[in-house]
Order: C-alpha cells, then structure tokens, then sequence
C-alpha cells in the first residue's frame, strides 16, 4: 500500500513537471519569435522568465529521483526501462518520463536553432559541433 502510495505521489509530480516543462516549451516558442522580430526588451523577459522555469523543473527533477529511488528495486527498474507491463501506475510514470522527453527534446531544437541564428559560430551549438 505504501508503494501505491509512493507511486502515486510520483505521479503527480511528474504531471506537474510536465506541465512546467510545456511553459518552458512555450517560452522557448515566444523567445524565438521576439528575437526574430528584435524585440530586444521581450527576449530578456522571456528569458529570465524561461530561467526561472527550468531552475523549478531542476529541482523537480531531482525531487522524482529521489522518490524514485527510495522504491523497491523491481519497481526502479520497471521505472528506468519501461517495463510497465500490469501496472498502471509504473505504465503512467513511463507514458509521463516518454512525453517530457519529447517536450524536451522540442525545446532543445527551437534553442539550437535559434542560438545558432543568433550567436552564429559562436554560438555554444557550433562549439559542440566543433568539438565532436
């Protein structure tokens, strides 16, 4: 019962995460629009704003993996590969860990492209490239 009890608080979190992580989504969207419009004063808005986004997510973050953690292994690990099978909840978290890594993802293209529009080969993306 106090797995469920866990699993269910993780749940939660996860959702909230989520919803977190589409703001961010939605600010890197806005920052991208402002700069291709050189609207200098919305850009640092959004920025600071998307910064305090991301710090919220971090440390949500660290929050589910520590609550994670304290599981039952077989539980962990049903978790870290997706190994869902019966259980709706461990079905939920990975459905959840699944759609914040696409959001993710997304917001990581829309920011490469536009620091690479932006910084050009100074841009932190290009120094990556340069590096691999």
């Amino acid at each position: 019962m106090q797995s469920e009890n866990q699993l269910e608080t993780i749940i939660l979190q996860m959702q909230k995460r989520y919803t977190r992580l589409a703001e961010i989504l939605r600010l890197t969207q806005d920052l991208d629009e402002a700069l291709k419009r050189n609207d200098r004063e919305s850009a640092d808005m959004l920025i600071q704003m998307r910064g305090e986004e991301m710090e919220e997510v971090s440390v949500m973050h660290e929050d589910i993996a520590y609550m994670i953690s304290c599981l039952p292994q077989v539980q962990q690990t049903a978790i870290e590969y997706a190994l869902h099978e019966d259980d709706k909840q461990i079905k939920r978290i990975c459905e959840l860990k699944e759609r914040s890594q696409h959001i993710l993802q997304k917001a990581r293209e829309i920011d490469r492209c536009m620091n690479m529009r932006v910084a050009g080969e100074h841009s932190y993306y290009a120094q990556q490239t340069e590096v691999n």
